[in-house]
């Protein structure tokens, strides 16, 4: 149902719809609730040409759902509800009828009617029981929403068990921004208080959504600031690794250094042995050179003695007289040929000795060769190792000094988060100075308001 237009009449429990100090007139809508069956046709005889005034048969209750509803030989007190001390003041009172019915809460009836929101409406609760609980059940602000006033019968008997006292109901409707204001008396004990929405409840409202805006804003700083020191939190631990890492890499690579030095250490020793066993080789080439000449003079002398043996020979029948001493001659010859030949084959051997140990001594030097040549490519590889090292090296500590970097920015970024939610506390602190404040000047308002009404019915 669409909005109404003009001020709107709620009457919950119209019975026979009387009250002195009401003027149907003043308003331009009028609903009137009644769940007795008799009162409901009634009200729907009495207003049947009136169409400004709707009249709907419904119980209205906390809750939705079926309930128990009595109907009593007297109609103004039937109900759903148990009796109390009826009996002690009507003795005569009793249950004609009971039937179930299906109750409606308040909030439904006011979303189905949708009175305009801004004329002022009246809502009337003219019942004996379960008030607290009917207006405890509408949503938090929906009926000062809509009426500026609520007239509420109270009793100061509890007719039935669910009665409430007029002290439960002005606390309630205190609780909902209503104020007391006048009150009606119909007979003794019986009587209608009207209760005035709060002038400064709008102010209230403003300042509680201004309120939780600002703890809204809190809330969501702290879970920031949270997030920002479990980033922080994150980042340190990641930097913790990475100098970890740092810490081994700088372990490995000093390893690595003095693995260097030793390969270094064993490549002067090997090159040293290297210039020895070469030296060592010129000094036995100089001596088979030698020996080599030595063997070619011995050569060329006993060649020179063969000729002359041949000469001797020739001659031998011209110089038989020198033969013999020539021939004693021939036989040292022979003899010191013979101790030549045997140093001949000497040197010879003392040569193929030699020989065996050049090529024994240059195959070493090839072996030596080429474990030089292995360490120096091992060595070359630890060098670009060691170079590569070097730059993650260099490149882990830029990244760590960025990170560092990036941590500091975290920090003031979190300083900043920190001075904002020190605001938003202190604005926090002071709305709520505030809305002390307010609530000391409405009961002070309250104060004076009942000094005003006690001083009128004076």
């Amino acid at each position: 149902m669409d909005s109404l237009s003009g001020s709107t009449l709620v009457w919950i429990g119209a019975g026979s719809v009387i009250n002195p100090h009401l003027q149907f007139d003043q308003f331009e809508h009028i609903y009137l609730i009644e769940a007795n069956p008799e009162f409901y046709e009634n009200l729907v005889d009495k207003f049947e040409h009136n169409e400004k005034v709707n009249i709907l048969n419904a119980l209205i209750a906390d809750k939705e759902g079926d309930k128990l509803f009595s109907l009593a030989n007297l109609p103004e007190l039937s109900a759903s509800s148990q009796f109390n001390q009826v009996k002690e003041h009507y003795p005569g009172i009793r249950v004609l009828q009971e039937e179930r019915i299906s109750a409606n809460t308040l909030d439904n009836l006011l979303r189905k009617i949708g009175p305009n929101k801004k004329k002022k409406n009246t809502l009337i609760i003219d019942l004996f029981y379960d008030v607290v609980s009917i207006l405890q059940s509408v949503e938090e602000g929906l009926l000062s929403n809509y009426f500026d006033e609520v007239i509420v019968l109270e009793t100061s008997i509890p007719y039935f068990i669910s009665s409430n006292s007029g002290t439960e109901i002005r606390d309630l409707m205190t609780s909902k921004g209503y104020m007391k204001a006048v009150r009606n008396e119909l007979e003794k004990g019986v009587y209608y208080q009207s209760y005035m929405v709060n002038p400064l409840l709008d102010e209230l409202k403003q300042l509680k959504s201004i309120s939780q805006r600002l703890e809204k804003d809190f809330c969501e700083a702290q879970a920031k600031l949270a997030e920002k020191d479990k980033m922080v939190k994150s980042s340190s631990e990641e930097i913790a690794k990475l100098l970890e890492i740092t810490a081994c890499m700088e372990n490995e690579n000093q390893e690595l250094r003095a693995q260097l030095s030793e390969n270094e250490k064993s490549y002067d020793e090997l090159s040293s042995l290297l210039n020895e066993s070469t030296n060592k080789i010129v000094s036995l080439e100089k001596v088979v050179s030698a020996q080599h000449s030595e063997i070619q003079n011995a050569v060329q002398n006993t060649e020179a003695a063969l000729e002359k043996v041949e000469e001797l020979k020739t001659d031998g029948n011209a110089k038989q007289t020198e033969l013999d001493d020539k021939s004693r001659l021939l036989a040292e010859s022979e003899i010191r040929e013979n101790h030549l030949k045997e140093k001949c084959l000497s040197l010879i051997q003392q040569v193929d000795n030699a020989h065996k140990e050049t090529e024994a001594a240059r195959s070493k030097i090839d072996e030596l060769q080429k474990y030089c040549e292995t360490k120096e490519v091992e060595l070359e590889d630890k060098s670009k190792w060691l170079s590569e090292h070097e730059k993650w090296n260099s490149a882990l500590k830029q990244e760590v000094e960025n990170l560092k970097a990036e941590i500091q920015s975290l920090k003031h970024e979190l300083d900043r988060e920190n001075s904002r939610s020190t605001k938003i506390e202190n604005g926090v602190q002071e709305q709520r100075f505030r809305n002390d404040k307010l609530n000391i000047e409405l009961e002070k308002f309250d104060a004076q308001l009942v000094l005003l009404t006690q001083f009128v019915k004076g």
